[in-house]
């Protein structure tokens, strides 16, 4: 390691073998006092400040900001930090650390003027404005002058007059690089008149009708850019089209606010790539784990539905790691649970490519009821739900004491009229009353007591609603696991817009909630009322979020109770299938929800032309760049990458896990000078690579084949060996430097290896 750190950081070094003479002391302590004196380099801002008001979205989850903007803002790179403005005005702390703010209003603000006055100061001082539908008032005439004295800060103004009638409208207008991205522009024009004020504002739609004449203009500006922001008017970024009733965009969110905000001036931390290729990820939530397998003519029929999967979905796939989330009171006597849900629990843990998670203890359906429980309120409604149905549909049979003992209590339901469902309850099993301690940390404890020694839970897997509050969260962070679930991203026929992929995950208070990156069996069959083959639509969302451009990981999301249809087995089949045909590098959930972490923590500091040290990335090791033209790493200059790939436009950069702090250089030109292979795509996870001139060494772990593809390889013949085996694989690099092969025996544990070139080097 030190030798291979000397090669990349020459100066380094020299300066550490100076420190051990006192001349060379005296001219290091110099310098550094001399560089005391210098400014430090320039912490890279990501952050955008999305302002909303909880007058009209409670809470960030809700805001528009982050169900339909969010998802484009993270794949530049950029992350939102709200802002309600109930609470005032952003703090000036904020506001400086922000490259600039967003917003999507659809109503007034109540402190408007205030607003206006604080985002044009803003916008003075080199913020960009990001500005969708409603700028904070509706425009009527009295609003103008507080309107415009913020909206001219970024090129454009409203004029005086609406145009309702559209007959005559015409459009000047429309760029084809940014409207009409997923639906047609039509003819639904009405629009209120903005008119540009500046020459350097971009129009990317213009509508012309003999109407603004009263208007005092030639046009209609309704989206723009400008170097200080952009503007898409009222109706024209999304549409609901009324035939399907889908919303998709108008507007090309990714390259307004690219216009928007400028070229990226950082590299982009990306959740979905990792070793050169597409992240995959499998996890299964525990719901139905107990139930029977309706499979006529299959060997397992009427078994318990935990151990159907176990057999056919997940022992046969040991390529392909997949996080099993038990509930734990499945296994308690208590909630209907026996002696064979443990014993399957301990099958599926004991295997090397299941991951130990949690599904909950009891299974909450609405998280909110338990921000502020009350044991008295859940009886009502468990109540409610009972003496609406006859006593075989009650849950389990054990909630019939349960019933009994509230029924004692002569409690009064407040849903007594109310016809209720088993998803009406705000949770699966209401035997105990609720304890935060026993849903969260007892529950990982139960999955880590069934697992092999050594082998702890690490995820936990949200249920119902997938809500939960602040402290529920904290609660994971503080049991020492990831979050993840929730968010459903889908992009098919049925959900035919990005507006349907969230974003990475959520802020809830203080903490983050990391959405799943693929939706799951039950939106598949419509909540589980079919068709019960819905869920072998997912290959489209995977598709479609590969191509243009990578969107999202593939994750296989599922639940046992895909165990209870036959058509739902086959679908969940059909998508394992697709896995292995994919060129896909697997990795654990609760890997994938590291990484996700890791996309709002990883930071960049700019060092020069190009040129950036990273830090805190965590788990996350590519970073890309949309606009690096034909540049490729510059790898004499940098620190910790160990290779590149372009897909889609875009070059994929990665980097040595083994090393916390990297330093990532972009050369300007296609020409990789350095004399030795980097990584091009690997099915297994590189890390710990240490290079000399006829070789190198590295750490793998992974699943499956140990595919890799080098670039850079001297051409001619390489011999490659997994350190402490007998077995080698000897591999020809072409004349183009490219070298492929697949290393043997597996890595679910890491292995070392090393790689030799057998023809003279120097």
């Amino acid at each position: 390691m030190r030798q291979r750190l000397c090669v990349a950081l020459v100066a380094v070094c020299v300066l550490a073998a100076v420190g051990r003479d006192p001349a060379g002391a005296q001219n290091r302590t110099a310098l550094q006092k001399a560089r005391t004196t210098e400014a430090p380099p320039a912490r890279v801002s990501r952050d955008i400040i999305g302002i909303y008001h909880s007058a009209e979205e409670a809470t960030p989850a809700t805001a528009r900001l982050h169900r339909l903007l969010e998802l484009p803002l993270n794949h530049l790179g950029y992350r939102i930090v709200y802002w309600d403005l109930a609470q005032g005005m952003p703090p000036a702390d904020m506001t400086a650390a922000s490259i600039g703010f967003a917003t999507w209003f659809h109503q007034p603000v109540n402190n408007a003027n205030a607003y206006f006055g604080w985002a044009a100061a803003a916008v003075r001082r080199g913020k960009r404005a990001i500005v969708i539908e409603q700028p904070g008032l509706l425009g009527e005439s009295a609003e103008l002058p507080a309107i415009n004295g913020f909206l001219r800060t970024i090129g454009v103004e409203y004029a005086d007059y609406h145009v309702s009638d559209v007959s005559k409208t015409t459009i000047g207008i429309a760029a084809p690089d940014m409207i009409g991205f997923e639906q047609a522009l039509g003819r639904q024009l009405s629009h209120q008149v903005v008119r540009a004020r500046s020459g350097d504002v971009h129009r990317h739609l213009v509508l012309a009708d003999p109407a603004h004449v009263w208007a005092k203009a030639p046009n209609a500006v309704l989206v723009a850019t400008s170097p200080r922001g952009g503007f898409i008017a009222p109706g024209f970024a999304i549409r609901v089209d009324p035939t399907d009733q889908r919303q998709r965009w108008l507007v090309n969110p990714f390259a307004f606010l690219t216009a928007a905000l400028g070229p990226t001036a950082f590299p982009i931390p990306d959740t979905t790539t990792v070793s050169g290729r597409r992240v995959f990820f499998s996890h299964i939530d525990g719901d139905g784990w107990n139930g029977r397998a309706n499979l006529p003519g299959h060997p397992l029929d009427g078994q318990s539905a935990g151990e159907v999967i176990l057999r056919d979905l997940v022992e046969p796939y040991a390529d392909l790691p997949v996080s099993v989330g038990l509930i734990s009171s499945d296994i308690d006597p208590e909630h209907g649970g026996d002696g064979q849900a443990a014993a399957t629990a301990r099958q599926y843990y004991e295997l090397p490519h299941v991951e130990v998670a949690s599904h909950t203890h009891t299974h909450p359906f609405d998280w909110g009821f338990f921000s502020a429980y009350n044991r008295t309120t859940e009886l009502q409604r468990l109540l409610a739900f009972a003496d609406k149905q006859p006593q075989s549909k009650l849950l389990d049979r054990s909630l019939t004491a349960v019933v009994r003992a509230a029924r004692d209590q002569r409690l009064q339901s407040a849903l007594s009229g109310a016809q209720p469902s088993a998803y009406d309850l705000p949770r699966g099993k209401l035997h105990q009353p609720f304890s935060i301690e026993s849903e969260v940390k007892g529950a990982l404890d139960t999955s880590t007591q069934l697992a092999p020694s050594g082998k702890p839970a690490r995820l936990y897997l949200w249920s119902g609603d997938t809500s939960p509050g602040e402290a529920f969260i904290r609660a994971t962070r503080a049991a020492g696991v990831r979050n993840m679930n929730g968010g459903d991203p889908r992009l098919d026929r049925t959900y035919p817009s990005i507006s349907y992929l969230p974003a990475i995950g959520k802020p809830v208070g203080a903490e983050r909630q990391i959405y799943a990156a693929g939706s799951n069996d039950f939106t598949y069959t419509n909540d589980w009322k079919g068709p019960y083959d819905g869920f072998a639509q997912l290959a489209e969302t995977v598709s479609n979020t590969e191509l243009p451009r990578r969107l999202k990981p593939f994750n296989i999301y599922y639940h046992m109770y895909s165990a209870s249809r036959p058509e739902a087995l086959a679908a969940a089949k059909q998508n394992l299938a697709l896995a292995r045909a994919s060129s896909i590098t697997p990795i654990t959930a609760a890997t994938y929800a590291a990484i996700a972490d890791a996309f709002y923590d990883v930071s960049f500091v700019a060092l020069g032309p190009r040129t950036w040290r990273v830090d805190n990335r965590g788990a996350l090791q590519t970073l890309r760049f949309d606009q690096a033209g034909d540049g490729v790493p510059d790898y004499g200059a940098s620190v910790g990458v160990i290779g590149h790939r372009r897909h889609a436009g875009s070059l994929y950069v990665a980097l040595d896990a083994a090393i916390p702090t990297v330093r990532v250089k972009i050369a300007q030109e296609n020409r990789v000078a350095v004399d030795r292979p980097w990584l091009l795509e690997s099915r297994w996870l590189i890390s710990g690579v240490a290079a000399d001139n006829c070789g190198f060494s590295a750490r793998a772990q992974g699943f499956g084949a140990g595919e890799l593809v080098l670039g850079g390889a001297k051409s001619g013949a390489w011999r490659f060996q997994i350190v402490g085996t007998a077995g080698v694989v000897d591999a020809s690099a072409a004349a183009d430097g490219v070298l492929r092969l697949t290393l043997p025996g597996s890595a679910i544990e890491p292995v070392h290896f090393t790689a030799r070139y057998t023809g003279p080097c120097r």
